[in-house]
Protein backbone atom coordinates (compact mmCIF):
# COMPACT_ATOMS: atom_id res chain seq x y z
CA UNK A 1 0.00 0.00 0.00
CA UNK A 2 1.35 3.42 -0.96
CA UNK A 3 1.43 5.78 2.04
CA UNK A 4 1.98 8.92 -0.05
CA UNK A 5 -0.77 11.45 -0.22
CA UNK A 6 -2.34 12.01 -3.60
CA UNK A 7 -0.93 15.02 -5.36
CA UNK A 8 -2.71 17.56 -7.44
CA UNK A 9 -0.94 18.58 -10.63
CA UNK A 10 0.09 22.21 -10.36
CA UNK A 11 -0.01 24.41 -13.43
CA UNK A 12 3.39 25.37 -14.80
CA UNK A 13 2.36 29.02 -15.06
CA UNK A 14 0.60 30.15 -11.90
CA UNK A 15 -0.60 33.54 -13.13
CA UNK A 16 -3.92 32.81 -14.89
CA UNK A 17 -3.61 35.85 -17.19
CA UNK A 18 -0.11 34.88 -18.26
CA UNK A 19 -1.19 31.27 -18.72
CA UNK A 20 -4.11 32.43 -20.91
CA UNK A 21 -1.80 34.63 -23.03
CA UNK A 22 0.70 31.80 -23.53
CA UNK A 23 -2.05 29.28 -24.25
CA UNK A 24 -3.49 31.64 -26.89
CA UNK A 25 -0.07 31.68 -28.58
CA UNK A 26 0.05 27.89 -28.55
CA UNK A 27 -3.56 27.50 -29.75
CA UNK A 28 -2.79 29.68 -32.78
CA UNK A 29 -0.20 27.12 -33.94
CA UNK A 30 -0.86 24.13 -36.19
CA UNK A 31 -1.66 20.96 -34.22
CA UNK A 32 1.67 19.32 -35.08
CA UNK A 33 3.71 22.13 -33.51
CA UNK A 34 1.74 22.56 -30.28
CA UNK A 35 3.59 19.88 -28.31
CA UNK A 36 6.96 21.37 -29.25
CA UNK A 37 5.69 24.78 -28.11
CA UNK A 38 4.43 23.33 -24.81
CA UNK A 39 7.86 21.83 -24.14
CA UNK A 40 9.48 25.22 -24.75
CA UNK A 41 6.98 26.83 -22.37
CA UNK A 42 7.74 24.19 -19.73
CA UNK A 43 11.47 24.91 -19.98
CA UNK A 44 10.92 28.63 -19.39
CA UNK A 45 8.38 28.02 -16.61
CA UNK A 46 10.70 25.80 -14.57
CA UNK A 47 13.68 28.12 -15.12
CA UNK A 48 12.30 30.64 -12.63
CA UNK A 49 12.65 33.56 -15.04
CA UNK A 50 11.13 36.65 -13.43
CA UNK A 51 9.87 39.87 -14.97
CA UNK A 52 6.86 42.00 -15.67
CA UNK A 53 3.83 40.53 -17.42
CA UNK A 54 4.96 41.94 -20.78
CA UNK A 55 8.52 40.67 -20.33
CA UNK A 56 7.26 37.19 -19.48
CA UNK A 57 4.86 37.07 -22.44
CA UNK A 58 7.70 38.22 -24.70
CA UNK A 59 10.03 35.57 -23.26
CA UNK A 60 7.49 32.77 -23.76
CA UNK A 61 6.66 33.99 -27.29
CA UNK A 62 10.35 33.96 -28.25
CA UNK A 63 10.85 30.50 -26.77
CA UNK A 64 7.89 29.18 -28.74
CA UNK A 65 9.13 30.72 -32.02
CA UNK A 66 12.65 29.39 -31.46
CA UNK A 67 11.42 25.88 -30.57
CA UNK A 68 9.23 25.69 -33.66
CA UNK A 69 11.94 26.93 -36.02
CA UNK A 70 15.41 26.64 -34.44
CA UNK A 71 17.13 27.63 -37.72
CA UNK A 72 15.52 31.07 -37.88
CA UNK A 73 17.80 33.78 -39.26
CA UNK A 74 17.40 36.48 -36.60
CA UNK A 75 18.00 40.13 -37.49
CA UNK A 76 20.37 41.53 -34.87
CA UNK A 77 19.25 44.85 -33.45
CA UNK A 78 15.97 44.85 -35.36
CA UNK A 79 14.12 48.16 -35.12
CA UNK A 80 11.03 49.59 -36.70
CA UNK A 81 11.76 51.84 -39.68
CA UNK A 82 12.12 55.35 -38.22
CA UNK A 83 11.18 56.87 -41.58
CA UNK A 84 7.72 55.40 -40.92
CA UNK A 85 7.48 55.81 -37.12
CA UNK A 86 8.81 59.20 -36.11
CA UNK A 87 7.63 59.13 -32.45
CA UNK A 88 10.58 57.82 -30.37
CA UNK A 89 8.34 56.67 -27.49
CA UNK A 90 6.15 54.51 -29.71
CA UNK A 91 9.13 53.29 -31.74
CA UNK A 92 10.87 52.14 -28.54
CA UNK A 93 7.73 50.28 -27.45
CA UNK A 94 7.44 48.53 -30.80
CA UNK A 95 11.15 47.69 -30.83
CA UNK A 96 10.78 45.76 -27.56
CA UNK A 97 8.62 43.29 -29.49
CA UNK A 98 11.21 42.86 -32.25
CA UNK A 99 13.89 41.09 -30.21
CA UNK A 100 14.10 37.95 -32.29
CA UNK A 101 12.51 38.57 -35.65
CA UNK A 102 13.54 37.49 -39.11
CA UNK A 103 13.85 40.00 -41.96
CA UNK A 104 10.54 38.81 -43.37
CA UNK A 105 8.80 39.38 -40.01
CA UNK A 106 10.44 42.81 -39.67
CA UNK A 107 9.15 43.75 -43.13
CA UNK A 108 5.64 42.66 -42.12
CA UNK A 109 5.89 44.68 -38.88
CA UNK A 110 6.95 47.78 -40.85
CA UNK A 111 4.03 47.23 -43.25
CA UNK A 112 1.59 47.02 -40.33
CA UNK A 113 2.90 50.28 -38.87
CA UNK A 114 2.77 51.92 -42.30
CA UNK A 115 -0.87 50.79 -42.72
CA UNK A 116 -1.86 52.45 -39.44
CA UNK A 117 0.05 55.62 -40.35
CA UNK A 118 -1.62 55.86 -43.77
CA UNK A 119 -5.04 55.26 -42.26
CA UNK A 120 -4.49 57.97 -39.64
CA UNK A 121 -3.30 60.38 -42.32
CA UNK A 122 -6.76 60.17 -43.90
CA UNK A 123 -8.37 61.91 -40.90
CA UNK A 124 -9.52 65.43 -41.82
CA UNK A 125 -10.67 68.08 -39.37
CA UNK A 126 -13.89 69.49 -40.87
CA UNK A 127 -14.60 72.21 -38.33
CA UNK A 128 -14.06 73.35 -34.76
CA UNK A 129 -11.21 74.99 -32.93
CA UNK A 130 -10.38 73.63 -29.46
CA UNK A 131 -8.60 76.89 -28.57
CA UNK A 132 -11.90 78.72 -29.09
CA UNK A 133 -13.75 76.14 -26.96
CA UNK A 134 -15.29 74.37 -29.95
CA UNK A 135 -15.41 70.64 -30.36
CA UNK A 136 -13.56 69.39 -33.45
CA UNK A 137 -15.56 67.59 -36.10
CA UNK A 138 -13.54 65.07 -38.13
CA UNK A 139 -14.16 62.78 -41.07
CA UNK A 140 -12.34 59.80 -42.56
CA UNK A 141 -13.09 56.47 -44.20
CA UNK A 142 -14.18 53.74 -41.78
CA UNK A 143 -11.34 51.50 -40.63
CA UNK A 144 -10.61 48.96 -37.94
CA UNK A 145 -9.35 51.78 -35.69
CA UNK A 146 -12.53 53.87 -36.00
CA UNK A 147 -15.69 52.40 -37.45
CA UNK A 148 -17.65 55.67 -37.32
CA UNK A 149 -18.58 56.81 -40.83
CA UNK A 150 -18.93 60.40 -41.98
CA UNK A 151 -18.52 63.53 -39.86
CA UNK A 152 -18.24 62.90 -36.13
CA UNK A 153 -16.84 64.44 -32.95
CA UNK A 154 -13.13 64.02 -32.34
CA UNK A 155 -13.90 62.71 -28.85
CA UNK A 156 -15.83 59.83 -30.44
CA UNK A 157 -13.13 59.14 -33.01
CA UNK A 158 -10.88 56.10 -32.61
CA UNK A 159 -7.95 58.05 -34.05
CA UNK A 160 -7.74 60.52 -31.17
CA UNK A 161 -5.76 58.60 -28.58
CA UNK A 162 -3.05 59.27 -26.01
CA UNK A 163 0.50 58.17 -26.87
CA UNK A 164 0.10 55.22 -24.46
CA UNK A 165 -3.07 54.12 -26.25
CA UNK A 166 -1.41 54.45 -29.65
CA UNK A 167 1.52 52.39 -28.41
CA UNK A 168 -0.89 49.57 -27.56
CA UNK A 169 -2.52 49.85 -31.00
CA UNK A 170 0.86 49.59 -32.74
CA UNK A 171 2.10 46.80 -30.46
CA UNK A 172 -1.07 44.78 -31.05
CA UNK A 173 -0.73 45.21 -34.83
CA UNK A 174 2.93 44.18 -34.77
CA UNK A 175 2.24 41.18 -32.52
CA UNK A 176 -0.57 40.13 -34.82
CA UNK A 177 1.71 40.04 -37.87
CA UNK A 178 4.47 38.32 -35.91
CA UNK A 179 2.06 35.61 -34.75
CA UNK A 180 0.87 34.70 -38.18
Amino acid sequence: MDARLPTVERPLIKDPYLAAAVEAQIDALPEAKREIARQAVAEIAVSGFMGTFDELVRRYRRAIRHAIDPDRKIVRGATIDRAIMKDPYIAAGINRELGDVTQKELDRANAAVREIQESAAAVTVVSGDPRAGQERIVTHPASKWCQVRGDHLATACGYFKTPEQWLEVYRAAVLEVLAG
